[in-house]
């Protein structure tokens, strides 16, 4: 392998190259954890493909950054069009694994946080749920929801 990679002007680094047996550990590659699963119906193994929780927190602390005390100030809408930015670009890069989990979380993190925000926005006091209603967040702010099922399963 060494001398093929040679032959193309490319050099293995010893230091982060490892082999792993994917059968009994899994690995995460490019944000992604790629482990073998069983299917629930089937009982056939595949290798299941998901977002790393590494990469679910750098998403997380992108988010969190946004909607702030000192944004309060500014349009919702403006707050939400740059929370819209990140998490469009985290969910298009992500989409192609199983992702229907991973994104219904990350959706329920993203609603809360914009939820909490507007509710500080506006001074209420009470009724944090009944202010911002899953309904009223996605038509009134115009928030992106985020798809229900994985790329490939369409």
């Amino acid at each position: 392998m060494q001398r093929w990679l040679e032959a193309r002007k490319l050099k293995l680094d010893e230091a982060k190259t490892q082999l792993v047996d994917t059968r009994e550990e899994g690995i995460e590659f490019l944000g992604f954890s790629v482990a073998w699963r069983q299917g629930l119906k089937s009982k056939r193994w595949y290798p299941h493909g998901e977002t790393s929780a590494k990469s679910q927190a750098k998403l997380r602390d992108k988010v969190r950054a946004g909607p702030k005390v000192r944004t309060r100030n500014q349009a919702a809408v403006v707050v939400v069009r740059k929370v819209h930015q990140i998490t469009r670009g985290w969910a298009g890069a992500f989409q192609y694994g199983h992702s229907t989990r991973v994104f219904g979380q990350q959706q329920t993190f993203v609603r809360n946080r914009l939820r909490r925000w507007s509710w500080r926005k506006y001074s209420r006091t009470h009724g944090l749920f009944e202010f911002s209603t899953d309904e009223r967040l996605p038509g009134q702010n115009k928030l992106w929801c985020w798809p229900s099922h994985a790329a490939w399963a369409r």
